[in-house]
């Protein structure tokens, strides 16, 4: 069977079922569920005096006893008022096809934002404040060293021991999670300049991606993007849609402007996946079975097609990946559908 026959069969699986996720718990507690076990469970960062939940989701297990080899590792950070719920349909992708995917969840600009919230415009005030409050955006943005350095206690004893492969760490995030991501690739931030970026970390999946504001940011009204991504130099994948709005409502946002981060990265490898009518909420949706709309699981099939891709591509080194991806990939994709790189 084809490399991208394989990918299919084990996305197949993903795209079919009922979602089950569990209770939360701040303990890790194995739960298995259609496709891949998970684990829930909390790193505590005692130094900030923050704790992080996590959803990792495990590749199955073999059928033949015996060692197998570390797997990959893939970050993901979810959007402002989010939680390591997000984007299941991606994690059991991811391990589904041999990666042990973290999914996180960041106190302060996660679902506990609006708890409590009474009306869709209290919670839509208590995001757009969130926005407006840096702190937020640094905190999550130093959660990522803490978990890496964690992961590898984690990996030297325990249930986890010698099952994670840290020399290949992977991220993604939706949103206010491709922010995150963009942070720890090295983008330039108000203030801080490139003090997030994350060495280990070696490419990343920017789902919704935005680009900062701020003083300095723009000439006449317009974006002025120079320089602010010449520290990256990991491959990223960036991934939009056509109908890719502001959750919030922000004044008359061109979904377009989605294309700049893309456009203006050229230290490194850079892909762009544009889903004609896929809209904000696309990408963070709750796939297996929770779908009425096909366009839906049209865009996150692909979106699950061309992460697997990417991370085999540029933390596996598989040559055949990547080929398939650059050669392959857009040929699979529906009318309107863009796909580039450079």
């Amino acid at each position: 069977m084809s490399l991208l026959g394989r990918i299919i069969a084990a996305l197949a699986s993903v795209f079919s079922g009922k979602d089950s996720t569990g209770e939360d718990s701040t303990a890790p507690a194995l739960e298995v569920v259609p496709g891949s076990p998970t684990l829930d469970g909390v790193f505590h960062d005692r130094r900030r005096g923050r704790e992080i939940l996590f959803r990792l989701y495990m590749p199955p297990v073999p059928e033949e006893s015996g060692d197998s080899a570390p797997c990959p590792v893939v970050l993901f950070s979810h959007g402002l008022g989010g939680s390591r719920e997000a984007a299941p349909y991606l994690g059991h992708a991811l391990a589904q096809n041999g990666y042990c995917a973290f999914f996180l969840q960041h106190p302060g600009s996660d679902r506990s934002l609006v708890a409590g919230a009474r009306t869709e415009e209290e919670v839509r005030q208590r995001l757009l404040q969130a926005t407006l409050t840096p702190g937020n955006a640094h905190d999550r943005f130093g959660d990522i060293p803490v978990v890496i350095d964690q992961l590898a206690a984690m990996n030297a004893t325990g249930r986890l021991a010698g099952q994670l492969d840290l020399d290949r760490i992977g991220i993604a995030g939706h949103s206010y999670g491709a922010r995150t991501v963009l942070a720890a690739a090295g983008q330039w931030l108000p203030g801080v300049g490139s003090a997030f970026k994350e060495p280990r970390i070696r490419a990343g999946i920017a789902l919704s991606p935005n680009i900062p504001t701020g003083p300095g940011l723009s000439v006449g009204g317009e974006p002025d993007l120079t320089g602010l991504y010449d520290a990256i130099d990991i491959p990223i994948l960036h991934i939009t849609g056509t109908e890719d709005g502001m959750p919030l409502g922000e004044g008359d946002f061109d979904p377009a402007t989605r294309l700049l981060p893309f456009q203006y990265m050229d230290r490194s490898p850079q892909y762009l996946l544009v889903l004609d009518g896929a809209n904000h909420n696309t990408f963070s949706s709750r796939l297996r079975g929770g779908h009425e709309d096909m366009a839906d699981m049209r865009h996150t099939q692909s979106v699950a097609m061309a992460a697997v891709l990417f991370f085999d591509s540029w933390l596996r080194e598989d040559a055949e990946a990547r080929e398939v991806l650059e050669q392959n990939f857009a040929a699979g994709l529906a009318p309107g559908d863009i796909f580039v790189f450079k």
